[in-house]
């Protein structure tokens, strides 16, 4: 089996998995649980229409996070990203916010179409996404 960089661990989601991302990443940045311990921290964060909570945000203030969503999202409120960017910009942490217009946000697929406006992820992960060579130039480097 190939030996994992422990320096580029990405962690990302969409919807329920966007708020998995980002909790996962604060937990992993949190040592001394025995979970975090035996796992490095992530080297970057892209929570997609996920949300969370703002308690974590001290706790990813040295990851850098990317979040997307977008701003008529029916199924998790825009308004709950924009705090947890807001919470991190305060910390002076390294983060970034895509957020898209209705206009910019594709149809839902059909098994959530129910959800409008909550498909923030084909944009995020389409292959000329500026979003992959951001992430992947993160690395935790020397002594992270």
């Amino acid at each position: 089996m190939a030996a994992v960089d422990r320096d580029r661990v990405y962690v990302t989601g969409p919807s329920c998995g966007g708020l998995g991302a980002y909790t996962l990443a604060a937990r992993l940045a949190r040592r001394g649980d025995g979970f975090s311990d035996r796992c490095p921290p992530a080297a970057a964060v892209v929570p997609v229409c996920g949300g969370g909570s703002v308690v974590f945000a001290p706790l990813l203030a040295k990851t850098p996070c990317w979040f997307w969503h977008s701003e008529s999202d029916s199924a998790v409120p825009c308004s709950d990203t924009e705090a947890l960017v807001a919470a991190l910009e305060k910390l002076d942490a390294p983060v970034r916010f895509t957020k898209l217009t209705d206009e910019e946000t594709p149809e839902s697929p059909p098994y959530v179409a129910y959800m409008e406006h909550h498909n923030a992820w084909t944009p995020a992960y389409k292959v000329d996404s500026p979003m992959w060579a951001w992430l992947f130039a993160q690395s935790r480097g020397e002594g992270a």
